[in-house]
């Protein structure tokens, strides 16, 4: 069954989101389970202020939620399908660039109207 226009607008919406690479990285890290604020920016060298800002982007976009326990925060992957799309991005991004350039194209799939 082919994808509906809000499926797909939605779609574009959570690639565009995740396209930002602190934001990516971010998510990569939430794949393996839940991390506080300050977790994230050690793990990946940043401030928290960086990651809380990137964090709220993410939160806004209904992509990752907060669990609050006493007076510790920690954050989680909301949207399920990321755990899925990160291991692909990650073979993409592994795949060396000379084995890419020697791929012949291949035509879109989309076949659109000729321009008038």
């Amino acid at each position: 069954m082919p994808a509906r226009g809000t499926d797909l607008d939605r779609a574009a919406q959570i690639l565009k989101t995740v396209a930002h690479p602190m934001r990516l990285r971010i998510v990569a890290l939430l794949c393996r389970g839940e991390e506080s604020v300050g977790a994230i920016a050690e793990r990946l060298g940043t401030s928290a202020t960086t990651v809380s800002q990137a964090l709220g982007v993410l939160r806004q976009e209904r992509l990752v939620a907060v669990a609050r326990r006493d007076r510790r925060a920690s954050y989680r992957l909301e949207e399920r399908v990321l755990r899925q799309l990160i291991p692909c991005i990650e073979r993409l991004a592994a795949e060396p660039a000379q084995a890419r350039a020697g791929r012949p194209r291949r035509r879109p799939a989309l076949r659109l109207p000729p321009a008038a």
